[in-house]
């Protein structure tokens, strides 16, 4: 026998199961300063028609593009965030420059036209690493500031990372 919690508990997962959705978001997880960096947002429809997708930095929106509107694309200032909008669209957005101050999280929204207006977002880490100094070589060495875990504690250490010539 299904109390009745049981049966609001199915119906609220069968609610938050069905509509647009964000299926991946696809950020570069280290990048070196001045390289570029694609954005990727993929998301499903489920049947409703999309009102918006949107970028954010930390919490402060940079990207946004919303097929009924003219322009279609906007871009907003951001520290840290230079977007190409030759090379930026629906799916895709391309960063240009990554600084140090481009670290952070990158969140992509969609949200569905009316009368939902259901909402979606799915967000992953950027770290830009700088260049090591005394790198007189055309092997530059890098380094990342990492944690490790050894057993229950977490201890910091400094891992050599090294670009390809």
């Amino acid at each position: 026998m299904h109390t009745s919690t049981e049966f609001l508990l199915a119906l609220w997962t069968l609610a938050v199961v069905e509509g647009l959705r964000v299926t991946e978001v696809v950020v570069p997880p280290f990048l070196v300063i001045g390289q570029r960096a694609r954005l990727r947002c993929h998301f499903a429809l489920e049947g409703e028609v999309l009102y918006s997708l949107k970028w954010w930095k930390d919490g402060s929106q940079f990207y946004q593009f919303i097929p009924r509107n003219d322009p279609k694309m906007v871009v907003f200032s951001v520290a840290g965030v230079t977007v190409n909008v030759e090379n930026s669209n629906l799916h895709e957005v391309e960063l240009v420059d990554v600084q140090t101050s481009s670290s952070g999280q990158y969140r992509c929204e969609v949200v569905a036209e009316a009368p939902t207006f259901n909402t979606h977002v799915l967000s992953a880490n950027m770290t830009i690493i700088g260049k090591g100094r005394g790198a007189l070589s055309t092997s530059a060495q890098f380094y990342l500031l990492e944690t490790v875990n050894f057993g229950t504690q977490h201890h910091p250490y400094r891992a050599p990372w090294h670009a390809l010539p």
